[in-house]
């Protein structure tokens, strides 16, 4: 056989050790893999942990390759001893493995460093913390009353023309309605961060065109709203106030549910909306199961009268009253009601049409025209304790009732 250049073979099992080192890297990265799709192992730097920057994984890249250097350059003491025997570099008939075994302090050195440039750099992207906010729009009446209770109302700089609470989100900049955004509006007025519920998807997808960053909450449910408080409190760098808002509603929600927990629970007909300016009962629009108002009933100590159904808010005739035949009524107006328009009483007494309902003849069909009612914010706790209130005055004694 042909002799064999000194040093070839350690070159070559060199080369193959730092080849299935690195590829031994990538299958343990198998998940970034996948993550960024890909189908066969490329540079180091494609397996970075996700959501690294380049900054990041140039950092990696360099401290993962000086590592192999190192890895290559100290010298292996068993080789080193082999070699004054044999006169080469690597010894003889010893397997790749075998030299791996032997050689504990390169493979420890190998890996500290690359350890070391993966959490170093680690750390350093998760220390820059995003941009506080400054200049904010809100798409939803619900979304413009949570970032003013948090205590973030000198930085709204733009509502819609239902935004009306509080008092002072009248006077800021309007960028038209809840499902008419003016786009060029809110262009113009350079927010860095858009609020919107999770229904404005069309409207997140037309803001992302124009590079504004946008925070969509849920709003269906209680649940929902205390996530949407603690979300915009934590893209606002509000968590303090938001836990604290947080902690007032569960806590005041759970006084009204010890209050009422052994009342007897009658069924409530919530009317969300109706044409209360005519003489007429008609088109009568109920909160039906699985809503934020059917909670609200619940946490009362109520029942929802609206038999099941997959219809949020259906529309229903007097005659469906009487065959739902409630023991309360509850109508939500606010348009209506004012001077120069109608009174409590007499949009009352509307409901003397279906005079054989439980509610109309027992004198129970109250009219609330406030619209913390009608909006799921932070607010919705003053809708509960009014709510609780008739459905069981005598729970809360000592207290006024609510109106």
């Amino acid at each position: 056989m042909p002799a064999r250049l000194p040093g070839t073979a350690s070159k070559t099992c060199r080369t193959v050790l730092v080849v299935d080192t690195i590829r031994c890297y990538f299958l343990t990265n198998l998940r970034q893999f996948r993550r960024y799709k890909l189908k066969s192992p490329g540079l180091i730097l494609m397996v970075c942990p996700v959501g690294a920057g380049l900054r990041k994984k140039i950092r990696i890249f360099i401290v993962g390759l000086f590592a192999v250097l190192i890895y290559l350059r100290i010298p292996n003491p068993q080789a080193t001893r082999s070699n004054r025997v044999e006169g080469t570099i690597h010894s003889k008939g010893v397997p790749m493995m075998d030299q791996m075994e032997k050689t504990p302090l390169r493979v420890i050195i190998f890996l500290f460093l690359l350890c070391w440039g993966m959490a170093t750099s680690q750390g350093e992207t998760d220390s820059v913390a995003p941009p506080v906010p400054q200049r904010i729009v809100s798409l939803a009446p619900s979304t413009t009353e949570i970032l003013f209770d948090l205590g973030l109302g000198s930085k709204v700089v733009g509502v819609t023309r239902f935004c009306d609470y509080p008092s002072s989100a009248t006077s800021v900049a309007k960028i038209g309605g809840l499902m008419d955004m003016n786009y060029e509006a809110i262009v113009k007025l350079h927010p860095d961060l858009a609020v919107l519920l999770t229904t404005h998807r069309d409207a997140q997808r037309e803001l992302s065109k124009v590079k504004i960053k946008t925070l969509l909450t849920p709003h269906e449910k209680i649940a929902d709203i205390h996530e949407a408080i603690r979300m915009i409190g934590e893209a606002c760098a509000a968590q303090d106030a938001a836990s604290q808002r947080l902690d007032n509603l569960t806590s005041r929600t759970e006084v009204v549910r010890r209050a009422v927990e052994k009342c007897p629970r009658p069924r409530v007909l919530v009317c969300v909306g109706r044409d209360a300016s005519v003489n007429e009962l008609n088109e009568i629009y109920v909160a039906g199961r699985h809503t934020f108002y059917d909670e609200i009933i619940e946490a009362a100590g109520g029942g929802n009268a609206f038999p099941d159904g997959k219809i949020p808010y259906p529309q229903i005739t007097p005659e469906g009253v009487l065959r739902i035949n409630p023991d309360v009524i509850i109508d939500l107006v606010t348009e209506h009601i004012g001077p120069g328009k109608k009174n409590p009483e007499q949009i009352v007494q509307q409901w003397n049409v279906v005079r054989l309902v439980n509610a109309v003849r027992k004198h129970q069909v109250f009219v609330l025209n406030d619209n913390d009612a009608l909006r799921p914010g932070p607010r919705y706790i003053q809708f509960l304790e009014k709510l609780a209130h008739l459905l069981h005055p005598d729970a809360f004694p000592g207290e006024s009732r609510h109106d």
